[in-house]
């Protein structure tokens, strides 16, 4: 496990952990002296499918599963809620919306200053990619690690029915076999 500390003041702090033996799995945290303050953490599914990814896809995702999830939201964007608990808020974006271009463009900014053999997939995978779902992820004060696992089922649908990769924030980029390009 390797942990990241960002002195931001005096007072105050961030961590950042990634554990490469159960995947993406995360932690931030932020104190001060006036206690935590919650931080979220953006991941996202970038599709080069021609079926595009819907919420009904969300839907479908979480449908299998025995806890209590609810996926509340129309058209683009929807709340993910695990036993009443907000845990994630996602939306959908496609080619010619305003923020597809947009997202894709920081996307490919970061990924070219990249390096390893994943850089050539994930460059083309950018280029062509068709849907990008894009989930805040909300902590809350749950324990982060079992917020992200609550999520698994959705990313694990997407990797089995819409070809694409995994981006998560400060760490990089999967596909169905791990970490294929290390970001920072």
């Amino acid at each position: 496990m390797k942990t990241i500390i960002v002195e931001l003041a005096a007072s105050e702090s961030a961590e950042y952990r990634h554990n490469s033996q159960t995947g993406v799995n995360a932690r931030f945290a932020l104190s001060s002296p006036g206690g935590a303050i919650t931080l979220s953490y953006y991941m996202r599914y970038i599709a080069v499918d021609e079926r595009p990814i819907t919420l009904d896809d969300v839907r479908r995702a979480f449908a299998m599963e025995e806890e209590d999830y609810a996926i509340d939201g129309k058209g683009i964007e929807a709340n993910v809620t695990l036993d009443g608990r907000m845990i994630a808020q996602v939306t959908i974006n496609i080619p010619g919306d305003g923020l597809f271009d947009h997202e894709r463009a920081e996307l490919l900014g970061s990924a070219d200053d990249g390096e390893g053999a994943g850089k050539a997939s994930v460059l083309e995978t950018l280029g062509i990619a068709r849907t990008i779902l894009a989930v805040q992820v909300l902590f809350g004060d749950a324990d982060p690690e079992e917020t992200l696992d609550a999520l698994d089922p959705l990313w694990g649908w997407l990797q089995d029915n819409r070809r694409g990769l995994l981006q998560a924030d400060g760490e990089g980029y999967y596909d169905t076999n791990g970490l294929i390009l290390e970001l920072d």
